[in-house]
C-alpha cells in the first residue's frame, strides 16, 4: 500500500514517468515489466480512493493510446518482437477500456484495431494472453466503424476459430467471444437507401451488394459458427452459473442480429434454432436476472415463425361502442354492417359512413343537452338545517360547525367531541352515510361509497407491500 501511495502521490508524479518510459521505450522486456507495474496499481484488490485515483491518471495521461502507439511502433520488426510484453500491456489496457469510452476511436487512430486482431489470430491457441486480447476485441467492437472494419479483417472467422478450440470449461472466454459476435453481427455495411434500391431491382443486384458488401451475419454462416452458437445455446443448463447469464444474452443477441436478415433467418430455421429458442423459452428458471433473456429469446422466437393472419370471417370488431341515449337510434352504418357481416366495403365509403355517423353522434349529443341549465338543474341542492345537523358527526375535524351568516338559516354551533370516525359513528350509521351520499346530486350521479369513507378515510401507518410480479405466470403463457 505504500508503494502504492508513492505511485499516486501528485509530489512524485510516478505515474507519469512510467507512462514516459513506455511512449519513449523500444525495449519490449522493459515495456512489459512497466505494464505489470499499471496493472499492479489498477488490480482490485487495491480498493478504496487511491485505486480510483490510479484510474483518472492513467485517463489523463492517455496510457492507453501510449501503450497502443508503442506497440505498433515495436510490431514494425513483427509480432514475435513484442511477445515479452503483449500479456501485461493488454492486462492494462482491458482495465481502462470499461474506463475509457473513446479507446475504440482512439485505438483507430493509431492502428490498434488492426494489430489487435492480428495479435488475436496469432495467440489463437495461447491461453495465456487470449483473456485480455478478447476483452480489448469486445471493447474495441462497440464502435460501428470499427465492427466493419473487424468483419473485413476476417474477425468474425477468427472468433469462429477460437469459439471451436477453447475448452468447453473457459467460460470467461466463450462470454467475450460471445459478446463480441453480438457485437459484430450488430453492424451493417450498407445504407439504408442502397438496400431499397437493391431490394427493388431484383436478386441479381443483391447477388452482386453480397459480394462486395459482405456483411458479418453473412461470415458467420459462411464460417459455420452458428452450429457452434446454438450448440450452445441449446446445453444451456450446462453453462458455469456466475457466467451463465451474460452467455446466454450474448448468444441471444447473435441470433436476434442475424434473424434480422433474410440469409441470417433463413439460417436459423435451418439448423432447428426456432426449436432451440423454444425449449429455452420452456426451460427459463422464474428468476428475475433471466427477464431480460426470456424477452430476447421470445423476440428471436417471433422473427423466426412464420406470420399469418388471423382465422376470421370479419375485420369488425364484436363489440360495438354505443353513444349515450341511443338505446332506440340505429345509423344506416350499423345496419349496413348487419346485413353483410365480413363484407369489406370501398375505403372511401367507409370515411363518408364514418361522417355521416360523427354528425348524427353530435346532432343528438346536442339533443340531450338542449334545454338544460347546468346552473339550475345540477348544481347541488342547498342542504336544510336539521340535514346539516345531522351530517355534522360525520366530521369530526370540523370542531365548530358554522352556518354562514349570509344563509337563511340562523347561525348555530355544533359541538363535535374529538375521536375517529369509527369511534364516532356507529355501525347502524354507515347506512345513513349512504343515502347522505346519495342525495349528493352532481352531473355523475354516485354508484358506490369508497371504502375509505367507511373506514374513516385513514390509511395503514406501515409501508404496503407493492405488487410481486409472478414470473411463472409470464413463462407459463410462453408455452
Amino acid at each position: 500500500m505504500d508503494t502504492l501511495s508513492c505511485l499516486v502521490s501528485s509530489e512524485k508524479m510516478a505515474l507519469d514517468y512510467l507512462v514516459r518510459v513506455i511512449e519513449h521505450c523500444r525495449d519490449p522486456p522493459l515495456v512489459g515489466s512497466v505494464c505489470a507495474l499499471l496493472h499492479d496499481a489498477l488490480s482490485p484488490s487495491n480498493k478504496g480512493d487511491l485505486r480510483n485515483t490510479v484510474i483518472q491518471t492513467c485517463l489523463s495521461l492517455n496510457a492507453a493510446e501510449v501503450i497502443l502507439r508503442t506497440l505498433k511502433a515495436l510490431s514494425a520488426e513483427g509480432l514475435a518482437v513484442i511477445d515479452p510484453c503483449i500479456h501485461p500491456a493488454y492486462q492494462v489496457l482491458a482495465k481502462l477500456a470499461s474506463k475509457d469510452p473513446k479507446l475504440a476511436v482512439k485505438a483507430r487512430l493509431v492502428g490498434g484495431v488492426k494489430l489487435t486482431h492480428q495479435l488475436l489470430q496469432a495467440h489463437m491457441k495461447n491461453c495465456v494472453p487470449l483473456l485480455p486480447l478478447l476483452m480489448v476485441t469486445k471493447y474495441l467492437a462497440k464502435n460501428s466503424t470499427n465492427q466493419v472494419m473487424l468483419g473485413k479483417d476476417g474477425c468474425v472467422a477468427t472468433l469462429v476459430s477460437i469459439l471451436s478450440s477453447v475448452p468447453k470449461t473457459h467460460w470467461a472466454k466463450i462470454k467475450f467471444i460471445m459478446e463480441t459476435l453480438a457485437l459484430l453481427t450488430k453492424a451493417t455495411n450498407v445504407s439504408p437507401r442502397l438496400a431499397a434500391i437493391v431490394r427493388a431491382n431484383g436478386q441479381k443486384l443483391q447477388a452482386l451488394l453480397n459480394y462486395f458488401f459482405e456483411s458479418n451475419v453473412i461470415r458467420l454462416v459462411r464460417e459455420t459458427g452458428l452450429q457452434r452458437v446454438l450448440s450452445i445455446l441449446d446445453a444451456w443448463e450446462k453453462i458455469e452459473r456466475r457466467h451463465q447469464v451474460k452467455v446466454i444474452k450474448g448468444i441471444l443477441g447473435t441470433l436476434s442480429h442475424m434473424c434480422d436478415s433474410k440469409h441470417g433467418r433463413k439460417a436459423v430455421v435451418a439448423l432447428n434454432g426456432v426449436e432451440i429458442t423454444q425449449r429455452f423459452i420452456q426451460s427459463c428458471p422464474a428468476d428475475k436476472k433471466f427477464d431480460n433473456n426470456l424477452a430476447n429469446a421470445t423476440n428471436v422466437f417471433l422473427k423466426c415463425i412464420s406470420k399469418g393472419e388471423l382465422p376470421v370471417s370479419s375485420s369488425w370488431g364484436a363489440f360495438t361502442f354505443q353513444v349515450p341515449n341511443r338505446e332506440g337510434s340505429e345509423t344506416s352504418s350499423d345496419r349496413s354492417r348487419e346485413a353483410t357481416p365480413g363484407v369489406d366495403v370501398d375505403s372511401s365509403d367507409e370515411e363518408a359512413e364514418e361522417e355521416i355517423e360523427d354528425e348524427e353522434e353530435d346532432f343528438e349529443l346536442s339533443q340531450d343537452f338542449k334545454g338544460i341549465d347546468l346552473a339550475s338543474d345540477y348544481c347541488p341542492q342547498k342542504p336544510r338545517m336539521e340535514e346539516l345537523v345531522k351530517l355534522a358527526h360525520l366530521f369530526p375535524e370540523l370542531f365548530n360547525f358554522r352556518i354562514a351568516s349570509g344563509t337563511r338559516f340562523k347561525e348555530v354551533a355544533v359541538p363535535i367531541r374529538r375521536g375517529a370516525l369509527n369511534d364516532v359513528i356507529p355501525e347502524s350509521h354507515n347506512e345513513r352515510y349512504i343515502r347522505a351520499s346519495d342525495c349528493t346530486r352532481s352531473i355523475i350521479n354516485f354508484v358506490k361509497v369508497a371504502y375509505p369513507d367507511m373506514v374513516g378515510a385513514r390509511g395503514p401507518s406501515h409501508l404496503e407491500e407493492l405488487y410481486e410480479k409472478d414470473r411463472r405466470v409470464c413463462r407459463q403463457v410462453l408455452k
